[in-house]
């Protein structure tokens, strides 16, 4: 999982989220884990201010950015609100852990006060970044306590919960009015899991790191006099953030929001609470546009369609006055006149306070420009007292000035409601997100709408609206109950959520609805309305969403993994059967005791090999800690299925295991159990104690194989099995064989070759062990079957050849990588390669019909393969020294070669924010654009290793050779450029583009966002190699110079045009292409070249979005004759790596090697080199 990066302009400030995608490991094989295995939550995102800016404030048609969360009702109690503009903050802790860290939650005893709150404040929302802003009438809530002190609700805006906080004042002896508040908690965030609690204090700005720091005294004063509130001097400055109230977590984590310029004053409006004496309110509908969405036209275009909702309000009449309840989060009225047909109501009439907003709210009514009127006058019917404007828009509003609202109501119609009984239509927009590492947040999200309005159109009540979960299937489904144990906030067993209900787990939005769910989705589930209007109950159909992870049955693999351990004592004769090296650990993350059952399922397939007949002898089971781990059973069973109990029972042979130490526990079964012709499964189940945090009870490993990990549980799991295939690694069980043959081997996956004519050549290949006595050599049989069309001959090279020096293990099913030879061919032609394993350990082999295959595609000239490498990275990022060093590094082995593009994302050499990959994590890197790696430890997890990713990418087909040169203007306006591209191979349909980019060498600044931000000072991370100027720095290294910084771009898909439709093998497609250096600027407008003898220019070969070759050259003075970096005679064409021994090396690791490189003029040039 990504680490996330932060990005904002907001009033006052720019503040970056530093943070770093954790060691990433490349998956380029399709029996990989398709995400960066971790144990842990990633980092939290480290913010800082990076820079002032007091005119840039954002707002989206002024609505409110806060992010609090709406107070919630109790089950049972229709809420019905405005739209909500910002989604939950972040996650809460439940009342119960804010409460035991200290929390003042409930209201204290003493005297309340109703402020208005005038205050700077700065936020971050999940939704839109961060932000920041000026309330000028905002909720104040004041308790002058018993106790004598002062208890201050949601001192901090933008840090609120469903109940809020209260912040505790104490008198300050001998300052006249003046209170002090010491640090105190008021926030308990639960973050994957982990409990961090937040305590207010005093912040100040460190204008050398850039970042809020907590004051060495962290005590706020404040002065409480004539019922107005202050905070001290020191924070009333609105444009210093040199003290700030703000709040850090107990590990001194900053929580991003701090207020600041605060003061509150007593509310003077008052609202109206209570009709007259003996008026009686009519329940009525207003309609309303709440929003639009984007349809598309039958031309093709787009065009906007109002989106209409509703909901209940109430008018009431006494003569000629007129009373609107109409904002249902406040229970108050606005008062009008009639007059005829026209009822006329006094804008920004005061509604009362908002906690779910913090906010005073207020009627404020205008047109679609914002004029405000002072009066505001509807179309009325006496006989029905309907109201309606077409050209009004209504707003709830935070504060009496600026439009500020909470929610928004365009082109209202209010009219009597009439209940009658009718049938809702079907939930719609039905979607789901899942996690698995997020058990805090919800395994999951469903969401979906239900409209408040029947298919003919009638409004429902929306307090007698429901919605039921269900699941199963159309002809086989029960109802879903909801309990306390999952969802906190219910008090007992529920099966109907009304429509209305909120509470952080249930959430409601106009008709929009989000369910987090809390357990695995083993089986459909599906979703219908209920309406109980009119004295009856109807129901919609149910709607199904149609996937669902659950085991059918015919989940199952044959195994193989590379490079095998054996993790039990075996006997003569045995083997291991495995799914590689355990890597991490995995549970449900439910906070309660569970019972597990794991499984993985092996049958026979298409190989060669066969595992029908051998005899499972026992099987070792890995717990990588054992505590609160009982009931253990090892288990064979043929079928998965569960009882009427929803429980598992196997119809194989079992045996309790008895857990010593951790690692892995081998039990060996009373009798051997032959694997039938339909495979087994292989699993254990256990008991796992909670004891003070949720466990993670089972062992995976990083491969990930259809079949290889399922699982039941008796609580997240209990729907049914689920087959966990690419969302989680294979279980890392071990199961020991028998009755198998001694040596046999079967060679597959031989990779394709791309070969110049009259040119032997090497492939990789999976050389597979299928024996006891594991595998140290091969003998094999080739042929290379193809066709001389001149003769219309078949042509048939044949020959025999062998591998030594393997070290494959005991292990069913282990296999390792070698090197096959691959015979000259004169004749181009697309060949088939055929490779016959004779002998396995210079002993027949057992296995028969074991040919492995590849295409050998034999051509004029093979292109010279240089990946293109772009890396994304920042100076605000601590952990982007990595980048730089990997950068720096790969110039310096393959000057010639390497290629590379850094972006650079909210520095001064930011160009852009439109990346070619989808929101990157910094630092990254993507190899081709394809293989996402890290910029420094490349698919290593510990060690510098980007060098051998670029390595072995360099081994991929290059498609054609690219050659480009570059020169300025004579008045170095322009920088013109040329591309040459040959293809070495015909194509027709093709889609391929030349994509330029302009890089500069030598950027450096003495600003301070020049300064690299360095989490690797002092050693804080280690010493990883080649990075001392890092490991030996400060927090922020100055004085860098940054080298192939991306400067412009044309498009990344390509230049249109720049390469035909119809490709001709060796003709050279010339395009020419220009950049105007007016235009080469960064995204605050200044040039982004600082020396134009230092530019460079890149040429790729793109096809929809992938890079298959690239090229540079330096940009020079017209007329000078120099075509690119690479046209050297001796340039260096080909790098070959071979051991002492002389066997060549596709990715060298440590040790002595011997290079070999090709010229560009013929030439050889050896020397010996040290892999460190």
């Amino acid at each position: 999982m990504k680490r996330f990066t932060l990005f904002i302009v907001a009033a006052l400030m720019t503040v970056v989220g530093a943070t770093a995608q954790s060691k990433a490991k490349l998956q380029t094989n399709e029996k990989k884990v398709s995400k960066t295995v971790q144990t842990k939550a990633p980092e939290r995102p480290v913010l800082k201010v990076t820079e002032l800016d007091n005119n840039a404030v954002s707002k989206f048609k002024h609505q409110l950015p806060k992010a609090s969360l709406q107070k919630q009702p109790s089950l049972g109690k229709q809420v019905e609100k405005g739209v909500n503009l910002q989604p939950r903050k972040r996650v809460a802790a439940n009342k119960a852990q804010r409460r035991a860290a200290g929390v003042i939650i409930d209201q204290p005893a003493g005297t309340y006060h109703n402020m208005a709150y005038a205050c700077s404040y700065f936020g971050y929302s999940w939704i839109g970044g961060q932000y920041a802003g000026e309330y000028s009438d905002a909720l104040g809530e004041v308790v002058e306590g018993t106790d004598g002190c002062l208890y201050i609700h949601n001192l901090l805006t933008e840090m609120s919960t469903e109940e809020g906080y209260w912040v505790k004042a104490e008198k300050v002896n001998g300052e006249a009015d003046t209170y002090v508040i010491h640090e105190q908690p008021i926030y308990v965030e639960n973050y994957y899991g982990e409990l961090y609690t937040y305590s207010i204090m005093k912040a100040v700005y460190n204008a050398i790191t850039g970042e809020m720091v907590p004051a060495k005294n962290t005590d706020i004063k404040v002065t409480w006099k004539d019922g107005i509130l202050r905070t001290a001097s020191e924070f009333n400055n609105p444009n210093s953030l040199a003290t700030t109230i703000s709040a850090y977590d107990d590990s001194g984590y900053w929580s991003s929001v701090m207020n600041w310029n605060v003061t509150m004053t007593p509310m003077t409006d008052v609202a109206i609470t209570k009709l007259p004496a003996g008026v009686e309110p009519q329940t009525m509908v207003m309609k309303y546009i709440s929003g639009y969405q984007e349809l598309e036209s039958e031309d093709g275009g787009t065009t906007l369609s109002p989106v209409v909702d509703a909901q209940k309000v109430k008018i009431a009449v006494s003569g000629s006055d007129i009373y609107l309840q109409y904002y249902t989060s406040i229970d108050s009225w606005i008062k009008g006149t009639i007059s005829g047909n026209k009822a006329t109501f006094a804008n920004r009439q005061y509604l009362g306070p908002d906690r779910s907003y913090g906010q005073q709210a207020y009627f404020l009514a205008g047109d679609a420009d914002d004029n405000f009127p002072e009066n505001v006058v509807f179309d009325y019917d006496p006989a029905t007292n309907k109201l309606s404007n077409s050209k009004l828009y209504i707003y709830a509003n935070g504060g009496k000035g600026q439009l500020y609202y909470l929610s928004l109501y365009e082109d209202p119609e209010i009219f009597p409601f009439v209940e009658t009984a009718a049938t809702p239509q079907p939930v719609d927009e039905l979607s789901i997100s899942g996690y698995n590492y997020m058990p805090s947040y919800g395994y999951g999200y469903v969401d979906f709408s239900i409209s408040k309005f029947d298919a003919s159109g009638n409004y429902l009540d929306t307090d007698k609206l429901y919605y039921k979960v269900y699941v199963g299937d159309d002809e086989n489904h029960s109802v879903f109950t909801f309990t306390p144990e999952e969802y906190a906030s219910l008090n007992g067993p529920v099966t109907e959520i009304p429509f209305s209900y909120n509470d952080g787990d249930f959430w409601c939005s106009g008709e929009s609805h989000e369910l987090a769910i809390y357990f695995n989705l083993a089986k459909n589930i599906g979703f219908q309305v209920i309406y109980k209007g009119g004295g009856e109950e109807h129901a919609s159909e149910i709607t199904w969403y149609w996937k669902n992870n659950g085991a059918v049955g015919y989940e199952s693999l044959f195994p193989q993994v590379e490079n095998p351990v054996v993790n039990s004592e075996l006997a003569t004769g045995e083997m291991a059967l495995n799914l590689g090296e355990v890597a991490y650990a995995f549970g449900s993350g439910r906070e309660a005791t569970e019972n597990y059952d794991v499984a993985m399922k092996i049958a026979d397939g298409w190989d060669p090999a066969k595992l029908a007949g051998k005899k499972i002898m026992g099987v070792s089971v890995p717990f990588i800690s054992i505590d609160g781990i009982s009931n253990v059973k090892v288990w064979l069973s043929t079928s998965i299925e569960l009882g009427a109990d929803g429980k598992f029972t196997p119809n194989g042979p079992s045996k309790t295991l008895t857990l010593h130490d951790n690692g892995f526990t081998t039990v060996r079964f009373d009798e051997p159990y032959e694997i039938p012709e339909d495979g087994v499964y292989i699993g254990y189940s256990f008991t796992q104690a909670y004891t003070d945090e949720a466990a993670q009870p089972i062992a995976l490993t990083g491969n990930t194989n259809t079949g290889g990990f399922m699982i039941h549980s008796d609580k997240v799991y209990r729907l049914g099995w689920a087959d966990m295939t690419g969302a989680e690694g294979d279980l890392g069980i071990e199961a020991i064989l028998a009755g198998g043959d001694a040596d046999a081997a079967d060679v597959s996956v031989i990779k394709d070759v791309f070969l110049k004519a009259g040119s032997a050549g090497k492939s990789s290949a999976r050389i597979v062990n299928y024996g006891y006595n594991g595998l140290k050599s091969i003998a094999y049989d080739y042929e290379m079957l193809g066709y001389d069309e001149a003769s219309d001959q078949p042509i048939t090279l044949s020959g025999k050849s062998e591998i030594t020096g393997l070290n494959i293990p005991r292990v069913f099913g282990g296999y390792g990588t070698a090197i096959v030879d691959i015979p000259a061919a004169e004749k181009i032609y697309d060949y088939v390669f055929y490779a016959d394993v004779t002998k396995a350990n210079d002993k027949v082999n057992a296995i028969e019909d074991n040919k492995g295959q590849c295409n050998v595609f034999v051509m004029n000239f093979v292109p010279k393969k240089r990946p293109l490498m772009e890396e994304y990275t920042g100076t605000w990022c601590g952990y982007c020294p990595r980048g730089f060093v990997g950068l720096e590094k790969m110039n310096e082995l393959y000057p010639e070669d390497f290629v590379a593009m850094a972006y650079h994302s909210d520095d001064p050499m930011e160009v852009t924010t439109d990346f070619p990959t989808y929101d990157p994590a910094f630092p990254t890197a993507y190899l081709d654009r394809q293989w996402e790696v890290d910029p420094y430890y490349g698919l290593e997890k510990d060690a510098f290793g980007i060098d051998k990713a670029w390595l072995l990418r360099s081994e991929e087909f290059g498609v054609a050779d690219i050659d480009v040169e570059a020169s300025w203007s004579e008045d170095k306006k322009t920088i013109n450029i040329k591309s040459t591209t040959t293809f070495a191979r015909s194509e027709e349909y093709a889609n391929y583009a030349i994509s330029y980019a302009v890089v500069a060498d030598g950027l450096t600044g003495i600003s301070d966002g020049w300064a690299q931000s360095n989490y690797y000072s002092e050693g804080s991370m280690g010493f990883p190699q080649y990075m001392d100027k890092f490991t030996n720095g400060e927090s922020h290294v100055t004085g860098l110079v940054f080298n192939d910084v991306l400067v412009a771009s044309s498009a990344y898909e390509g230049v249109e045009g720049s390469l035909p439709e119809t490709i001709v093998k060796g003709t050279p497609y010339t395009h020419e292409f220009s950049f105007n250096v007016s235009d080469i600027v960064n995204t605050e407008g200044l040039p982004a070249i600082q020396d134009k003898n230092k530019v460079k220019v890149v040429a790729m070969l793109v096809s929809w979005n992938e890079v298959f070759n690239a090229n540079k050259c330096k940009v020079t003075d017209i007329g000078t004759g120099i075509r690119d970096l690479n046209a050297a005679a001796d340039r260096v064409v080909k790098t070959e790596y071979f051991d002492l021994s002389g066997r060549k090396v596709l990715l060298p690791s440590n040790g002595v090697y011997i290079q070999s490189q090709q010229l560009k003029n013929g030439e050889t040039v050896t020397r010996k080199v040290v892999f460190k």
